[in-house]
């Protein structure tokens, strides 16, 4: 599909019944079944949506060179992981990252525009009739899973 990358389709066009295979370490941000060919003793692996939640406001925090975009200045992996606590609601993660970008002076819009960024499209946000894509909110994970 033009103008999306191979993620997106991924994303977008994943049943609950389909194992997506990828390498790509973006897509443990979409909950369902996964098998990485790099690491094959692993077998099919099931992202819960929670653990997708996470991963997707971890990756905002710490962002993606392979994608071009920044993150949260000064927050790498380590940090994010401690900051998007395991067992925390997505509102009180979503709250982790605004906190983590204005204390480096950013904005909450800033915050915004890097978890677009870092988020996998899914079906119900993609109109293939018109290649409309609806953006990201945290409502998107609070309406879906009563978090």
């Amino acid at each position: 599909i033009e103008d999306l990358e191979a993620d997106d389709l991924l994303g977008i066009l994943a049943r609950p019944q389909d194992v997506m295979v990828s390498s790509d370490k973006d897509l443990m941000t979409v909950s369902g079944k996964h098998y990485n060919p790099s690491f094959p003793d692993e077998g099919v692996v099931v992202i819960t949506p929670e653990e997708a939640i996470r991963a997707h406001f971890i990756q905002t925090l710490c962002g993606d060179t392979a994608d071009n975009f920044k993150g949260c200045p000064k927050v790498g992996p380590v940090t994010a992981k401690k900051l998007i606590k395991e067992g925390d609601d997505a509102k009180t993660q979503w709250e982790a990252v605004l906190t983590a970008f204005e204390k480096q002076g950013l904005t909450k819009e800033d915050a915004l525009v890097q978890a677009r960024l870092a988020f996998i499209l899914r079906g119900s946000m993609y109109r293939d009739e018109n290649h409309q894509v609806k953006l990201w909110n945290i409502d998107y994970y609070v309406d879906r899973l009563s978090l």
